[in-house]
């Protein structure tokens, strides 16, 4: 009896560590910033129920109360209040990736995926709208301002980044997570950028994408300046002049990213730019010199040619086969 109890508390022992390992494998699926913008769809969603928590979201609570009718009346919510239908997307695929962790069942059913639907249609011209892109002369502009006063390190910094970021397409989070070591440099003086995991790629693949002279020229003078060595390469910069500045040793955040590139833009007299807008710009910069859908999608390391034909609809629009036929153009 002893040893049949033994066997059945081993047993036990061994589900409860193959959950373990279950639940960290579908937490390790998704990125950071994922998991962050889940986190605050839930929470919405949880104080929609009126549920009260603490810091972190109770899940359990969340999933034991909600159902197809409760999520499709939050659905019906968001688009009372004049929210675009992503904002709904996203909340269900937060509610999504929870049932995965918990192993429990769906709450999202034939009501919630109606609602979503005519939610698509009624609301198909809300959102943000197209990030502006910021060309690959818009970048020059913006590098050369940033490094303009020779005695800013913080201006030596930002002028790499951004030039770093057009060449290589970046996205913030990618920025945010380069190392010193990520970067190396050829004979005939361009670079080389490891990206060693991206939004489009959780299994770590990574990729090996190209700076040209004048982008390693700026890290060079980022990296000499500010005596970075090792370890993250765009860091925070204390005020002050290059000689009594400080830098930092932990790497700068997305939003500070996301900050810098706005200021900067704003003193090259560009408006209206977001984190994304060097990543679009770069796609509309290589349509406008006749780069095929396919050499965008590969450049940018987006997994189908949809988005870069999405940013690039103008400049594809210019070489047509009407404007190459008819008119000669392109």
């Amino acid at each position: 009896m002893g040893e049949q109890n033994t066997l059945e508390k081993s047993h036990s022992m061994e589900l409860l560590e193959e959950e373990a390992n279950l639940r960290e494998l579908i937490s390790e699926s998704v990125s950071e910033n994922t998991l962050k913008t889940y986190r605050g769809a839930l929470r919405r969603l949880e104080a929609f129920m009126g549920i009260e928590s603490g810091e972190e979201v109770n899940v359990g609570l969340l999933l034991e109360k909600l159902n197809d009718v409760a999520l499709a009346r939050y659905i019906a919510t968001l688009e009372a209040e004049g929210k675009a239908p992503a904002t709904a997307q996203m909340a269900i695929a937060a509610v999504s990736y929870a049932v995965k962790l918990r192993d429990t069942k769906s709450p999202v059913n034939r009501l919630t995926v109606a609602t979503m639907r005519g939610f698509r249609r009624k609301g198909a011209n809300r959102g943000r709208g197209q990030a502006r892109g910021v060309s690959w002369t818009q970048a020059d502009t913006m590098a050369a301002k940033a490094s303009e006063d020779p005695d800013s390190l913080s201006g030596i910094r930002d002028a790499a980044l951004i030039s770093v970021m057009s060449d290589a397409m970046l996205r913030i989070s990618e920025a945010a997570a380069l190392l010193v070591s990520d970067v190396t440099e050829e004979t005939d003086g361009s670079g080389r950028l490891s990206v060693r995991r991206s939004k489009t790629d959780q299994e770590g693949r990574g990729a090996v994408l190209y700076l040209g002279r004048p982008t390693m020229v700026r890290v060079r003078a980022w990296r000499e300046a500010g005596r970075v060595d090792n370890g993250a390469l765009f860091r925070r910069v204390s005020r002050g002049k290059i000689h009594t500045s400080r830098v930092g040793e932990t790497a700068l955040s997305p939003l500070s990213i996301r900050r810098i590139l706005k200021a900067q833009a704003a003193q090259a007299g560009i408006e209206g730019v977001s984190g994304h807008s060097l990543r679009v710009g770069a796609a509309q910069s290589m349509a406008a010199s006749g780069a095929t859908l396919v050499d965008m999608q590969i450049a940018g390391r987006w997994q189908s040619p949809q988005m870069p034909a999405l940013y690039s609809r103008h400049q594809l629009a210019g070489s047509n086969a009407v404007a190459r036929i008819r008119y000669g153009c392109g």
